[in-house]
């Protein structure tokens, strides 16, 4: 049973509630988020503890609701390049293979090379990640100040959580399969849409399964023609050295 003395301790006083300045200052802040996102459940506790001031834990919260964020993208955008990109001990197959065998800065490197954050958002982000790392990370770090939480906030905001989900990438097995058929659209734009979006390590290896394709005894005529319509497309996206 706690003394009497200790309940000042564990509960908050009228001073450790924010001032309506504060709150507003916060509400401003932390709505500049998706819509989808407003309801995460590391924004909330993040709102729920910055009422009663508590800094370091709001870090950690808002840190763990642009990790979720980025996960996803990651997964919309296509696992297969992310374990391309990053080659982890393990193959990323599903959500929770990130929280085992990705570390954040991992993350935030394969986000960057697969085109799900942008130069200048990975800076940013390794950057809250220290400010998460230092803060939440270490008790006994000094206390952060409120200036500290909002910069964080707003940068998370801008680069991860207001951001859209970035478009989708082919799955080169599928998309052969796809022209492996009468049915597959020759629909200029649709193709050089689909192939301008790889990154160069696929549109790499789209051109060699082409060409490994399109000299094999076995390929049907529907591919062989689909082929024939595809690789000029693709030819115009490549770089100088794919095409020697």
């Amino acid at each position: 049973m706690p003394k009497k003395t200790d309940l000042a301790v564990i509960f908050p006083k009228a001073g450790d509630l924010m001032s309506p300045e504060e709150a507003s200052l916060v509400s401003k802040e932390i709505v500049n988020v998706r819509e989808e996102v407003r309801d995460c459940p590391y924004l909330r506790e993040a709102l729920r503890v910055l009422t009663v001031k508590g800094y370091r834990s709001a870090i950690g919260s808002y840190w763990n609701a642009v990790i979720d964020d980025i996960r996803q993208k990651i997964i919309h955008r296509s696992l297969d390049l992310f374990n391309k990109e990053i080659n982890p001990k393990r193959k990323i197959e599903k959500y929770e293979d990130f929280q085992d065998h990705v570390t954040d800065h991992d993350l935030i490197e394969g986000a960057y090379k697969i085109g799900v954050l942008s130069w200048e958002a990975r800076k940013m982000m390794h950057q809250a990640r220290e400010t998460r790392n230092l803060f939440d990370g270490h008790p006994k770090s000094s206390d952060p100040g409120l200036l500290k939480v909002l910069n964080l906030i707003s940068d998370c905001n801008k680069y991860i959580l207001s951001e859209e989900y970035p478009a989708s990438i082919i799955d080169i097995s599928a998309y052969l399969t796809l022209m492996d058929s009468a049915d597959f659209a020759r629909n200029h734009i649709a193709v050089d849409q689909a192939f301008v979006d790889l990154p160069a390590v696929y549109k790499s290896e789209l051109s060699n399964r082409f060409y490994s394709t399109y000299i094999s005894e076995v390929i049907s005529s529907d591919l062989r023609g689909n082929i024939e319509f595809c690789a000029p497309i693709l030819w115009g996206a490549l770089t100088k050295e794919d095409k020697k």
